[in-house]
């Protein structure tokens, strides 16, 4: 009787998957992060912040839903109830009030915290290509998660003891702990001294804008950029 055939190199063990070079293995309790970025009222916003959220989807990936198609009668609760069965820690939600005004609120599923902001100024990715003299088409940047670098988020203990203590006690501390740790929850994190440097393809910079001393209602005003970047060997 023939024995029956055995794979054993097309098959790990249970438990033999290798993580991705560079991925920090997440501890007992940790959910990977998943996101979804969502249109309020669907075609309602208009083609321009469409084309937005199909930008900022593009941001997002490679965890996040980018075929998601949203309906009219779709409500804020539809999202939130199966943000748990599949996954989703994140929603990114892009709404346009009746004066005109966009915004988009940043929601930790399930039970929160959410960032408001208010869209005051943006750039959508088909502009930027008409731009460009050489426009960088997409290929493979978008199967790993960007770089994030983010600068100025926290004020300076020094910068507190100085003219500018009143204008930084109207933020608080807490605000800027919290901010902080949402955005860097958005991606994976990341072991620098194991992750190869040809494998970072993106990188999303977000960068606070400092608060003239004067101003007696200070803003948390963001600057968010996302780049496509490539590495080269010096040539000897």
């Amino acid at each position: 009787m023939a024995k029956k055939r055995v794979k054993k190199r097309t098959h790990l063990a249970v438990g033999g998957r290798q993580p991705l070079p560079g991925n920090v293995p997440s501890k007992p309790g940790e959910r990977t992060p998943k996101s979804m970025v969502i249109r309020i009222g669907a075609s309602d916003v208009g083609p321009s912040i469409s084309q937005l959220v199909h930008d900022v989807r593009s941001m997002m990936e490679p965890a996040t839903a980018t075929r998601l198609k949203e309906r009219r009668s779709n409500k804020l609760r539809d999202y939130t109830t199966m943000a748990g069965p599949l996954g989703v820690s994140h929603l990114l939600l892009f709404s346009r009030s009746e004066t005109g005004n966009v915004q988009m609120r940043l929601a930790v599923t399930p039970r929160g915290p959410t960032l408001c902001f208010r869209v005051e100024k943006y750039s959508l990715c088909k502009d930027i290509y008409k731009s460009m003299k050489r426009p960088k088409s997409g290929g493979n940047e978008y199967l790993s998660s960007p770089l994030l670098v983010m600068n100025n988020f926290s004020t300076p203990a020094a910068k507190e003891d100085d003219d500018n203590a009143k204008a930084s006690k109207n933020i608080p501390k807490h605000l800027e702990s919290l901010t902080t740790t949402i955005f860097q929850s958005l991606f994976p994190p990341i072991n620098p001294a194991a992750t190869p440097l040809r494998s970072i393809k993106r990188t999303l910079l977000l960068d606070r804008v400092s608060t003239p001393s004067d101003a007696e209602n200070p803003s948390y005003v963001l600057n968010l950029r996302h780049y496509a970047i490539e590495t080269r060997t010096a040539k000897s």
